[in-house]
């Protein structure tokens, strides 16, 4: 286990103290949570971290670890350090090393430090598993980014029935869903109610609205992210969003604190950089090495390979001190900077826009890729194509006489039953081509 009993003191906040709390000690808020080095749940190890909330540092953190290469070659145990220190399956790891690093750590042991309030993601599993070893209750809140994305995607799910959440409504109502909580951090009651008003704005009532809604005094007010600039319409929707935003409000207690394990997964990151997963060190002590440079690298920054070097007896060069001072400058300026509001909104706009591009080029080329069955017949028999099958005639009309022009025009007669359809361009239209089919691309100029 790697701890680090210098961070332990920076982060003694008690927002959360149990009816049965111990004299002379601080219950901590931490975030936990654990990665795989393999995607999915086949993977001979991974490592969990436990991060103090004020302090963003690592408290403890660990690795398990499946199998040995020495073992697995024939090799006593007696002669090598076996490193194998589990043998569940992956799926158990996350809760074992969350007993692990919360209830049996030592160093909290010694600082007389036990764990008050757990901030992860909502896997029962874990949380289950230390409560049920645990002397005192512990409050279990939320990860806020887990919530946001669980959210989108309760949106994608409902977007494949109505056909009103598309790729720039689905955004504007994850933004509502985000101002929600944000504006009311720490306040359950507000954010509940700010989370059931959603869909009362979404559909032009304002009553309940605070002085952020600009349509609420405004009757010719344009929505830029909905359809034609109004409200919604659809009261099928209406009650799809409703109940999927009750969900969500019952649970403001736990979702409104404004709590993260971002600094987790950017452990987990740290971690992966040292650990690609095209390399396989899963069998040897590298990989615990590995997770404890990234855990030094989190707490110190780059500059903790001198320590290193100086323990191992090697020298430090006049140009390793220089670039670990330079890095550590860098980062602290980068966390600045990512942290400012005008960068988070930059980064919003940013996505927005991509997004509305993206959906415009979507909606411009038509269908390019979708999945599952088309319903394509694969039996060509006689019996399938009779003389009672109707006679289409089909024509298109392209950007040039080229193989790899753009389809602009597709038009199909059946008797008296036509069919056209008109593809906006990528490529600009041959003049050649515009001769023949008549068709060329006017740029209108406003003066």
């Amino acid at each position: 286990m790697f701890s680090v009993a210098c961070a332990i003191h920076s982060s003694t906040r008690r927002p959360y103290v149990p009816p049965e709390a111990k004299e002379n000690t601080t219950y901590l808020t931490i975030s936990y949570d654990f990665g795989w080095s393999k995607v999915g749940f086949t993977s001979k190890t991974g490592r969990g971290s436990v991060i103090g909330v004020l302090s963003k540092k690592i408290l403890a953190a660990d690795a398990f670890t499946t199998g040995c290469g020495m073992c697995a070659r024939g090799h006593d145990k007696s002669d090598h350090e076996c490193c194998t220190n589990w043998s569940g399956s992956s799926k158990a790891m996350e809760a074992a090393m969350g007993v692990k690093l919360m209830l049996q750590n030592k160093l909290f042991d010694e600082a007389k430090v036990e764990i008050g309030t757990f901030i992860g993601d909502d896997d029962a599993c874990t949380y289950s598993a230390v409560q049920r070893q645990a002397s005192h209750k512990i409050l279990k809140l939320s990860d806020g980014n887990h919530v946001r994305k669980k959210f989108g995607s309760e949106l994608y799910k409902l977007s494949s029935t109505f056909k009103e959440l598309n790729a720039v409504v689905i955004p504007h109502i994850k933004k509502c869903f985000n101002y929600a909580l944000d504006q009311n951090r720490h306040n359950a009651e507000d954010a509940k109610k700010a989370l059931l008003n959603i869909v009362n704005h979404l559909y032009g009532e304002y009553d309940n609205c605070g002085d952020w809604c600009k349509a609420k005094d405004n009757p010719h007010y344009i929505y830029k992210s909905l359809p034609k600039g109004e409200p919604l319409q659809n009261q099928n929707l209406r009650a799809a969003l409703t109940k999927c935003l009750t969900g969500f409000s019952q649970r403001t207690t736990k979702i409104a604190h404004g709590g993260s394990s971002q600094p987790n997964e950017s452990f987990n990151h740290m971690v992966a950089m040292k650990y690609p997963k095209s390399r396989h060190y899963a069998e040897s002590n590298s990989y615990k090495y590995r997770t404890a440079a990234a855990c030094c690298q989190k707490n110190l920054g780059i500059s903790y390979m001198k320590d290193v070097y100086s323990a191992v007896g090697l020298s430090v060069s006049e140009s390793m001190i220089k670039f670990s001072a330079r890095r550590d400058v860098q980062r602290e300026k980068r966390a600045v900077r990512q942290n400012s509001v005008s960068y988070k909104r930059a980064r919003c706009e940013r996505k927005l826009k991509k997004q509305r591009k993206t959906y415009q080029q979507e909606q411009r080329e038509g269908i390019s890729y979708q999945s599952g069955d088309f319903n394509i017949p694969t039996d060509f028999s006689d019996e399938n194509y009779t003389a009672e099958s109707p006679f289409v005639v089909v024509d298109i009309e392209t950007t040039s006489f080229y193989e790899t022009a753009d389809i602009i025009q597709i038009a199909a007669t059946h008797g008296t039953t036509e069919f056209v359809r008109y593809i906006f361009p990528v490529q600009r239209i041959d003049n050649k081509a515009s001769e023949v089919n008549g068709f060329s691309v006017i740029v209108s100029q406003n003066n």
